[in-house]
Order: C-alpha cells, then structure tokens, then sequence
C-alpha cells in the first residue's frame, strides 16, 4: 500500500464497536457480517484489487469483534 493510503484512525470500525457493544452476542454475526460485505464492495469500488479487498474487509471486521470480545 502507498504511505498516503494507510490511515492510523478508522472511524468504521470504531463504529461498529459501539454498534456491536450496544447490541446482543447473539446478533453479531449479522452485523459482521454486513460490515465485512460492505468494506469488501467499497474496497472494490475503491479500485484495490480482489485479495487486498479481502485482506482489507477481513482485518476491519476483525479489530472491532476483537476487541468487543474482550471488552464483554
């Protein structure tokens, strides 16, 4: 990735925490899920390809379950 792509600060997932604190374990999966698609397909859009896409989707959905993992 090129250094001015690389953001330190990601308000989405930030969101997504809060969201995934504010709601039941048991819909979870639901809403990582729509993250996960929704990071992909803008990824895509964004002009990166297929695997950084999906690295990308992967990894900010993972940080905000993480943590609410830990934080519940």
């Amino acid at each position: 990735a090129q250094p001015e792509q690389i953001s330190v600060f990601w308000p989405g997932s930030g969101f997504l925490l809060g969201i995934l604190l504010a709601s039941e374990r048991k819909h979870w999966p639901m809403l990582l899920s729509g993250a996960f698609v929704g990071n992909f397909a803008a990824n895509l859009v964004y002009g990166h390809g297929f695997s950084v896409s999906l690295g990308f989707a992967f990894l900010n959905s993972l940080e905000p379950f993480a943590i609410g993992w830990i934080l519940i």
